[in-house]
């Protein structure tokens, strides 16, 4: 059986029909009079019998709810409104008279501003967000020092313990940038690989506390040689299966920081970077900081690959839809021809919507040995017997006998237990120990470039920093992002004349930024819910405002 922890296979297509719900108008109120001017539209629509309208309403009194409501002709188009703290949901009905389903209410994102005004952070489970769907993301936003500024995105992945791992992840780069402050202006690269360091090894740690604490035995399990050793990686016992896995959990990371005009960003994962700005004609413009690390990056491929004695074992291939794995690159590690048209012709899903098909990083399955009582279970550091081999004169022993500790010792000395085959969506990631001791890595790609570069080199104007789960990335191309975010360059920082300092163009207020995000959030979580309903993937970014630092060296 292969393992996913990376979630379900998902294509970039409407969902379809959702027990009535089909097209559906939704947006979030920004400016009140263009917003007014929508509703009126949509009261017209209602009366009409369009079966459904979504509107977000924020910070609505009740004096305006009741103008709003007016402006509904048909009394059965306005059939329910519910108040959350952030966000007022209205639902039309189909204009029988009768709601098309239960009233309901979309969870809002939620949204922080930093006190600076200049970034805000945002984050939704996806979909309509009810209460039991889990938000595997985290994010921060942190100033530790004057000049120095912080932000991070982590998307976890793993059934059992991606939470865990995106909210330790968090925690741990926070904590220790923090700490280490002044070392990223010396030695930033050094810096940021030392955080992530940390990361990884709190989130390994956490999950074997979390796997305890529920009640699932853990061991530790090592391998390799003594020329080329390897990373250790854990598996737990579930009680529910009645067998022993790897503690499967881990997250992507994607970390930036301004540090004295220079912008400073390291990343593990599919989490995106990207550098959002316009052109002098209005045209939005972008650059992605650090490439994926996907299955299809070819030197990603290479560095599995060089690792002795494992790198060949592991697959980078499309997973089509009857199991069927076609491999990405060919025996030389260069891009295989045929390989995305024949993996189309199975019906590969597509899974995004910049036209990459669905790909994974498949690990091999191995043998390890378990020790038999009287020795300790807990704790114990257990050795690598073979890989994708059945061992030969084994004891067939129950794994409950195992737990129990009850092994008859006239069948042998242990029990060698599979542990199944998984796959990852990425090269590099924090936790996943499993994957790790297959090549994984945790160590960050590290970008540091000037910020005067983006002033006087390419005369960029709003130049944005955005950092994104794939929640967001997998919807939209990087520039229709760009449009829905960006300020106009008739926008000016502070009265800077745009001539003479092109890129500073910015939103002139924070309620301004923080209401196209807010657009935006709502925006990404419909177009989210048109596609995957309510498996939506969860959505988190933090976009930061360049301009400050650009126009005058500081927020």
């Amino acid at each position: 059986m292969r393992r996913c922890c990376r979630g379900k296979r998902k294509e970039i297509r409407p969902a379809g029909d959702r027990s009535g719900f089909t097209s559906t108008p939704a947006f979030a109120m920004g400016d009140r009079c263009d917003a007014l001017g929508k509703l009126a539209g949509l009261a017209k629509t209602a009366a009409s019998g369009n079966p459904e309208i979504l509107i977000g309403l924020n910070d609505t009194d009740a004096a305006e709810l009741q103008a709003i409501k007016l402006l509904f002709a048909d009394e059965n188009a306005w059939t329910n409104v519910r108040k959350t703290d952030e966000m007022e949901i209205a639902a039309s009905s189909n204009g029988t008279g009768a709601p098309d389903a239960p009233p309901f209410t979309i969870v809002p994102p939620c949204i922080s501003l930093a006190p600076s005004g200049n970034a805000i952070s945002f984050t939704h489970p996806g979909g309509a967000g009810r209460s039991t769907k889990e938000n595997q993301d985290a994010c921060f936003m942190a100033s530790p020092a004057e000049g120095v500024d912080v932000f991070a995105v982590f998307d976890g992945h793993g059934k059992r313990h991606g939470r865990l791992a995106a909210r330790i992840a968090a925690e741990a780069v926070k904590a220790y940038l923090s700490t280490h402050h002044k070392a990223l202006v010396f030695a930033p690269a050094q810096t940021m690989k030392n955080a992530f360091d940390a990361a990884h090894v709190a989130i390994c740690a956490a999950i074997n506390d979390s796997a305890r604490e529920a009640g699932r035995p853990t061991k530790t399990v090592s391998g390799g040689t003594e020329q080329h050793e390897r990373p250790p990686f854990l598996i737990e016992y579930l009680k529910d299966e009645s067998a022993w896995d790897a503690a499967e959990g881990g997250t992507t990371a994607t970390v930036a920081a301004l540090v004295k005009g220079r912008l400073i960003v390291a990343a593990v994962g599919d989490s995106s970077s990207l550098l959002l700005g316009r052109n002098s004609q209005g045209g939005v413009v972008h650059e992605l900081l650090v490439p994926e690390h996907s299955p299809s990056n070819p030197a990603e491929l290479t560095r599995v690959r060089a690792m002795p004695s494992v790198g060949e074992q592991v697959r980078f291939a499309y997973d089509c839809p009857d199991g069927t794995l076609i491999d990405i690159f060919d025996s030389n590690g260069r891009l295989e021809a045929t390989a995305e048209k024949r993996a189309d012709e199975l019906d590969c899903a597509v899974k995004n919507c910049r036209g990459d098909l669905s790909s994974g990083v498949f690990i091999p399955s191995v043998w390890v040995m378990l020790p038999s009582p009287p020795l300790e279970m807990f704790g114990f550091i257990l050795t690598v017997n073979s890989l994708n081999k059945t061992p030969a004169a084994c004891g067939d022993y129950n794994l409950q006998d195992v737990h129990e500790g009850n092994i008859d010792n006239e069948k042998g000395e242990g029990q060698r237990v599979k542990i199944d085959e998984q796959t990852i969506a990425m090269t590099r990631s924090l936790g996943d120990s499993y994957a790790h001791h297959f090549g994984l890595s945790h160590e960050p790609e590290v970008r540091e470039l000037l910020l005067t570069d983006l002033l006087h080199h390419r005369e960029w104007r709003a130049c944005m920093l955005m950092l994104a789960s794939d929640g967001v990335w997998d919807l939209w191309k990087f520039d229709e992002v760009g449009d829905r975010l960006l300020p106009p360059v008739s926008c000016r920082y502070n009265g800077v004349n745009n001539d003479a300092q092109p890129a500073c163009v910015s939103w002139t207020a924070p309620t301004m930024l923080e209401s196209a995000v807010r657009q935006f959030c709502e925006y990404n979580r419909a177009k989210g819910e048109d596609f995957f309903g309510e498996t939506a993937d969860n959505f988190t970014g933090v976009l930061v405002d360049l301009a400050p630092w650009l126009c005058t060296g500081s927020p």
